[in-house]
């Protein structure tokens, strides 16, 4: 028997965390473990990343039709280019997801809270984040897309990585937040879509856990969205490490 409950707490913790730089798919497999949830676990996950989508479509519409009505074809080139490193890299460690521990998603916790700590001095501080969308190199994106891969390990933060790769590569604050979250568009659904493919025939029956689950997450993305985007204004991404170092640590001696 489904219990709904445990699909709600697994909403809300994707929607927010999808989105905060603290790993949901970090977060997701503490939880699913510790409240032994089991009904088609890589499905429903599927279903949340979908509503996680939906939320930054939502936020980001205004960017988005931007981009088609005003024909930015520099930008649909580099997002495009820097999606390549990512679904290669994602390809590979496809298989050595399902076998991390949860002291190796500790390890990935604080390796997150230290990348969080060098973007917020980088955004901060660098006086060379003066770059626009038209600035971005193949270079830029070709090393954007290559860290973002490396975020699919559970533990490893891909809005955090992200926007410290963004960052890095002096893009301007409010481009690099805007980039991260545009390139997570086609992102999250090549990975996600050929799942539903697979599973037509079994998504028919648990229809309205997964509708469910997709709502809620996409609510609670749109929450996680805005709290990222003030506090990364604010230059405030040292809170996310803190808070990383103490569950990593957690983690790591249970």
């Amino acid at each position: 028997m489904i219990n709904y409950w445990q699909i709600i707490l697994l909403s809300i913790v994707q929607g927010l965390t999808e989105f905060l730089p603290i790993s949901s798919s970090g977060h997701l497999a503490i939880i699913q473990h510790f409240i032994q949830f089991q009904p088609n676990n890589l499905l429903f996950d599927t279903f949340l990343h979908l509503g996680t989508v939906l939320s930054i479509i939502i936020v980001f519409w205004d960017d988005i039709k931007n981009i088609f009505t005003q024909k930015k074809w520099h930008l649909i080139w580099t997002l495009a280019i820097a999606c390549i490193p990512t679904a290669i890299i994602g390809f590979y460690l496809e298989n050595i997801i399902n076998t991390i521990s949860l002291k190796m998603i500790g390890v990935g916790f604080i390796l997150t809270s230290i990348i969080l700590l060098i973007t917020n001095k980088n955004i901060k501080q660098h006086p060379k984040n003066n770059k626009d969308f038209k600035d971005i190199t193949i270079k830029d994106a070709l090393i954007i897309g290559t860290l973002q891969g490396i975020a699919v390990l559970p533990g490893i933060s891909r809005s955090g990585t992200t926007l410290f790769a963004s960052s890095s590569r002096h893009l301007k604050p409010q481009i690099a937040f805007k980039f991260t979250f545009l390139l997570s568009i086609p992102v999250i659904l090549s990975a996600n879509i050929l799942e539903i493919v697979k599973n037509v025939a079994f998504i028919s029956s648990i229809k309205t856990e997964l509708l469910l689950g997709l709502i809620i997450s996409c609510l609670f993305g749109i929450i996680g969205i805005k709290i990222l985007k003030y506090l990364f204004k604010e230059f405030k991404l040292w809170y996310f490490s803190i808070y990383l170092i103490i569950l990593g640590i957690l983690i790591m001696i249970l």
